[in-house]
C-alpha cells in the first residue's frame, strides 16, 4: 500500500482483487495512529505531516517573489518592445533578466550599486548602440542616477553583466528606480529595442547579514532568493555558472532561477565580456 500525503488529504492506494483503488481521507483521522517514531521522523525533516512539500533537488533554489512596491509605475518589458516595427525587428528577442509577474518587471536589491543582466541577441553593427540609464521612478525630470552609452565594439551576443560603478549616486534604501536598456540600431531613436523594469534598493535584516558572512557563493544565492532579493541571487549564481560552466550543482542553480522568470531558454546560452566602457554621469532631459 502506498501513502500519499497531500495538503488537504492522506490518499491510500491499494490493490483489491486485482483492481488499483484509490482512499482519499483527512490528515486529523489518521494523526493518532501515526506512530511516534513517524512524528519524530516528520518532525526531524522540518514537514508537517498534513502538509509535505516536494524535496528540493541538489541546486535547486526558489526564489520568494516580493510584491511590487504600490506607487503606479509603468508595467516595463521584460522582452525587447519598440515603438514602432522596423530595422531594429532582429533585436526584438533582447531580454533582461528580471522577474516579470503580470507585466510587472521588478526586482529588488541589497547593494547600492546594483548589477544588471541583458540577453543580446544579435551582432551589433557599426551604427548600434546601446544606452543604460537608471533614475528615481517618482522624478522623471530628476537628474540621472546612472547613464552609459556602450559601442558595438564592447557588447559582443550573448549575456552582459552591466554594474553600476561605485562612483555613481549610490541608490537609497525603500527608494525605487527605474531602469532602461534601449538598443538602437541607426540613428533614429524611435527604431530602438529597449527593454525596462523597476528596481527597489532593500536593508538586510541583521540575522541574514551574518547568514551572510559565514555562507559560500551558491549559499548566499539561496539566501538572497529566499528572502525575495533578485539581483544579488541571480549575479552570484550566474557568476558561479560562468566560471564554472561544468559544475551540476551551479547549472541547476541558474536553471531553476531563469525558469522561475519564464527565460529558461536562455539557460545555455553563452556569457559575454561587455561593459568596460567609461561612464558617464549626465542630466535627464525630458522628452
Amino acid at each position: 500500500m502506498t501513502v500519499l500525503i497531500s495538503m488537504l488529504v492522506i490518499n491510500f492506494v491499494f490493490t483489491f482483487n486485482g483492481v488499483v483503488m484509490l482512499k482519499s481521507i483527512s490528515p486529523l483521522w489518521i494523526l493518532p495512529f501515526l506512530s511516534a517514531s513517524a512524528m519524530a521522523i516528520a518532525q526531524l525533516s522540518g514537514l508537517s505531516m498534513s502538509a509535505t512539500a516536494a524535496p528540493l533537488q541538489p541546486g535547486q533554489v526558489v526564489f520568494n517573489d516580493p510584491t511590487p512596491p504600490n506607487q503606479g509605475a509603468p508595467e516595463g518589458r521584460q522582452r525587447g518592445g519598440a515603438s514602432r516595427k522596423g530595422p531594429c525587428d532582429r533585436y526584438r528577442p533582447l531580454a533582461a533578466l528580471i522577474p516579470n509577474k503580470q507585466k510587472i518587471v521588478f526586482a529588488n536589491t541589497s547593494s547600492p550599486h546594483p548589477t544588471f543582466w541583458f540577453y543580446i541577441p544579435e551582432p551589433l553593427t557599426s551604427a548600434s548602440s546601446i544606452e543604460f540609464t537608471l533614475l528615481d521612478a517618482q522624478n522623471a525630470q530628476a537628474d540621472y542616477t546612472y547613464k552609459t552609452t556602450l559601442s558595438a565594439s564592447e557588447v559582443k551576443p550573448g549575456l552582459i553583466r552591466l554594474s553600476v560603478p561605485t562612483n555613481a549616486t549610490p541608490l537609497a534604501v525603500g527608494k525605487s528606480y527605474l531602469w532602461t536598456l534601449s538598443l538602437a540600431c541607426n540613428a533614429k531613436p524611435a527604431d530602438a529595442v529597449f527593454v525596462q523594469g523597476i528596481t527597489q534598493r532593500v536593508a538586510l535584516s541583521a540575522k541574514l547579514q551574518t547568514q551572510l558572512s559565514s555562507a559560500a557563493p551558491l549559499e548566499q544565492a539561496t539566501l538572497y532568493a529566499a528572502n525575495g532579493i533578485w539581483h544579488e541571487a541571480l549575479d552570484a549564481i550566474a557568476l558561479q555558472h560562468r566560471d564554472n560552466p561544468r559544475r551540476l550543482q551551479s547549472a541547476q542553480a541558474w536553471n531553476s532561477l531563469l525558469q522561475h522568470i519564464g527565460l529558461q531558454d536562455l539557460a545555455s546560452t553563452p556569457f559575454s565580456s561587455c561593459c568596460t566602457a567609461p561612464r558617464s554621469l549626465k542630466r535627464h532631459q525630458p522628452q
